[in-house]
């Protein structure tokens, strides 16, 4: 798989009008996500941030897997469900920025619980939504996938 990673999006919107992503940055990404396919390859990209007023174009462009689908920006798990899961996948799950590490064992249990309650046997990729930062303690780390590692397995 190829992996591009590109930020478009802040927590509440686009970075810029989505006009632009469809007049500047959507042909040159389909020239790269065609060229990926056409080497037997999966093309991923990685945008933080609330990037819905594209997911019509991520779509359009034919990737493989979109990380993160980020709940905490806005992004629910039902549009992915109701809209994209037949498009792409989804890689992320486990919130960095508002549950691993910033909140207690029995929370984040329950949250890990939730996410696969609603995501197990659909198009994801169980991981964090970004990578692991400086507030999150490795045992939280091994409590979390730990977890996760049982809760794929049942």
């Amino acid at each position: 798989m190829v992996h591009i990673s590109d930020d478009w999006g802040s927590q509440n919107d686009l970075m810029f009008n989505p006009q632009l992503w469809w007049d500047i940055i959507y042909p040159h990404m389909k020239r790269v996500v065609d060229y990926v396919h056409s080497r037997g390859c999966f093309c991923s990209l990685h945008s933080d941030g609330c990037i819905l007023k594209v997911t019509d174009g991520i779509e359009k462009l034919g990737l493989d897997v979109v990380h993160p689908w980020q709940e905490s920006a806005k992004m629910s798990y039902d549009l992915y469900l109701d809209k994209y899961q037949d498009k792409f996948a989804i890689l992320g799950g486990i919130c960095i920025q508002t549950v691993l590490g910033l909140v207690g064992r029995e929370e984040l249990e329950k949250e890990i619980r939730r996410v696969f309650g609603l995501l197990r046997g659909k198009r994801w990729i169980c991981c964090t939504t970004h990578f692991v930062q400086d507030h999150c303690s490795i045992d939280d780390l091994a409590f979390a996938y730990d977890l996760i590692y049982k809760l794929a397995r049942e």
